[in-house]
Order: C-alpha cells, then sequence, then structure tokens
C-alpha cells in the first residue's frame, strides 16, 4: 500500500501563506501466516513529511528570510505470533514485537537547528491458562527498551537510555452466584541519563505495583452487586524527570 504524495499550500483570500507548503509520503506493507495451532505476522510501514512554519522566524524576532520548517521520518516494524493448545495448563500463547525510529529536524532555511531522535523496542507476551474448575485465567511480561537522544540549540534533555519491564497476571473465579476476579502488575523502570546538557544528569529507577480485585454477586435474574478495589501506579516518565 502506497499513499500519493501530497504537495499543499495554504491559500486564503488575501493571497498565498508563505512557507505554509507541505510534502507527506506514507507506505505500508505486511504478510502473514495461519495454520490449525499458530500464527504469524509482519508488518512495516513509514512516513517522510516536511512542511513549513508560518511566520515563524517573525514571532521568533528573526530575519523574515530565514524560513522555519519541520522535515520528519518514521519507520515502524511489528511482528507478531502465537501458538494454541500449548498442553495440560497452557492454552494459548500470543508474543508481539513492535520497534519504532522517530526522528524530526527542526530547519532554519537548510541548516538543522534542533534535532529530535527517539528509537524504541515494546515487546509483550501473555499466556492463557486452560481452565481448571473454576479457575480461569492469563499472566504475561511486557518491556520497554527506548534511546532517546536530542541535540541542538531547543533541546530541553539530556541523552537517555530506558529500560521497563513488567509481570502481570489477572485471575477469575466462577462459581453458581458468585465471581471473583484479581490481578496484579509489577513494573521496573530505569532512566540512565548521560551528560548532555548537564554535567549532573541523574540516572534514576522506579519499581512499583499496580493491583486490583473484584466480586460480582447475582442476587436475583437481571441484578449483580459489584465490588471493585484498584491501586494504580506509574512511573515518572522521561520528559517528566529530565525536561
Amino acid at each position: 500500500e502506497l499513499d500519493i504524495p501530497e504537495r499543499k499550500v495554504i491559500i486564503t483570500p488575501e493571497g498565498k501563506v508563505e512557507n505554509s507548503r507541505t510534502r507527506s509520503r506514507h507506505g505500508s506493507g505486511g504478510l502473514g501466516w495461519l495454520a490449525a495451532r499458530g500464527f504469524f505476522n509482519v508488518g512495516f510501514n513509514y512516513a517522510d513529511s516536511r512542511y513549513g512554519i508560518p511566520f515563524a522566524a517573525e514571532v521568533a524576532g528573526e530575519d523574515e528570510a530565514q524560513r522555519v520548517s519541520l522535515d520528519l521520518r518514521r519507520q515502524n516494524v511489528r511482528v507478531s505470533g502465537g501458538l494454541r493448545e500449548l498442553g495440560t495448563f497452557l492454552n494459548t500463547l500470543r508474543v508481539t514485537l513492535n520497534y519504532s525510529d522517530y526522528q524530526h529536524k527542526e530547519l532554519e532555511g537548510e541548516e538543522v537547528g534542533t534535532r529530535f531522535d527517539n528509537r524504541q523496542l515494546i515487546y509483550r507476551g501473555v499466556l492463557e491458562q486452560q481452565r481448571k474448575g473454576p479457575l480461569t485465567g492469563t499472566f504475561g511480561f511486557a518491556g520497554l527498551l527506548r534511546k532517546y537522544r536530542v541535540s541542538g540549540a531547543e533541546a530541553l534533555a539530556p541523552p537517555v537510555d530506558q529500560q521497563s519491564f513488567a509481570a502481570f497476571t489477572l485471575q477469575t473465579l466462577n462459581y453458581d452466584r458468585v465471581r471473583l476476579q484479581f490481578g496484579g502488575r509489577v513494573e521496573h523502570n530505569n532512566y540512565d541519563a548521560q551528560k548532555g546538557l548537564t554535567e549532573e544528569a541523574l540516572s534514576r529507577s522506579f519499581t512499583g505495583f499496580s493491583g486490583a480485585a473484584g466480586v460480582q454477586f447475582r442476587l436475583w435474574p437481571g441484578t449483580v452487586l459489584v465490588t471493585n478495589y484498584t491501586h494504580s501506579y506509574r512511573a515518572p516518565a522521561l520528559e517528566e524527570l529530565y525536561n
């Protein structure tokens, strides 16, 4: 699949808006395989665009002839696969990998003022249990590897490498008139800040737990009493720590 490139200029009743031209290209593709007890697929997409920012130089009090524009590029690869009927304890397994490479450059004329690079790999695996009496459930893991780089006049944060890993489960007990659910997630995040904008960039790590429990009581046909408790945890984002 390939999108036709677009080239646009903003036109108003008073004429053309200077430095409003845009150009974009997009493409995607993929393939897959499906069998009785498993599947596999891979997909790829990319985007490449450039657009001007009207009046940016005037607002900044700079030379009006110095046009400001953004040059963007993004590539993404996604791979997923799974297996079914694994054995007496496990029923299915699903694994997903998602890699993205994003970059944009803020151009002053043709000179690069600020460059932003963000590369990350996200992975996730989920296993579904075989039903054992009233018990059903799933458990799994997920993680993130991220490389964040910004350089130039408007860089707000030092170079940072982030690693994240989590393990989680959700379990359900089904009885005649009562249904119990409980789940939990433990997550660890590590931020390795390199010396960039400041010589005092710190490396940080956070570990936290999120959990929930609930119960459903069937009182009479069409009526259910539900009670839930949740506890949530979120580590600070990279931008919150270092910008």
